[in-house]
């Protein structure tokens, strides 16, 4: 192929990749974390610069442009839909469904361009173990500590093994609260004051 694409891998998907076109698709989604990622610069000795971009936000929420989503995925007869419903009617239009909704619409894409010898490469050992490596925040009302950052798999959610988190009793206190939405919405590059 050749050809490194940025952006929004639903668009990269439905945009340029053709049906049945890729031998292998390496899924590294993100995990539901609700946390927001940089990506950092080294100078030019190797050494870590204090620039860094914001990179994604791994924060889902139910909206209008997720319902619309949510509506495109089940509009299509089979088990996706099925799926999808079935977790709509146990959860509502919540966060977590929100993340399932960006996941389904990206999956249902993925097996589209996957050739019928294809294979998709779910979350590996290294992956676990990186994971496990971020280590736990403690809850400062309850004092009970949750892993940072935890990777689930549709399979493990049906098992039962869910995101591990305070109680929504507990998530009252400041930790859990949401930011406040920002008002100014531009695409130009803030001056640095330096």
């Amino acid at each position: 192929m050749g050809t490194l694409y940025y952006g929004d891998n639903l668009d990269v998907l439905r945009r340029y990749i053709k049906d049945k076109s890729v031998d292998l698709v390496y899924l590294d989604p993100p995990f539901n974390s609700a946390q927001n990622y940089n990506a950092f610069f080294q100078e030019k000795d190797g050494s870590a610069a204090a620039s860094q971009i914001h990179a994604f936000e791994d924060t889902w929420h139910w909206d209008i442009e997720t319902k619309k989503a949510y509506d495109a995925v089940t509009e299509q007869p089979g088990k996706v839909s099925d799926v999808m419903q079935a977790f709509n009617t146990f959860l509502g239009g919540n966060d977590m469904m929100a993340y399932l909704t960006m996941m389904s619409s990206r999956l249902v894409e993925l097996r589209r361009v996957l050739k019928p010898t294809g294979s998709l490469q779910p979350p590996t050992g290294p992956m676990e173990t990186e994971a496990a490596s971020a280590g736990f925040y403690e809850h400062k009302t309850i004092k009970q500590k949750y892993p940072r950052l935890q990777l689930r798999t549709v399979k493990k959610l049906m098992e039962g093994k869910g995101i591990e988190r305070p109680s929504t009793v507990a998530a009252t206190d400041e930790t859990f609260k949401r930011a406040p939405k920002s008002k100014a919405k531009t695409d130009e590059q803030a001056d640095l004051q330096l």
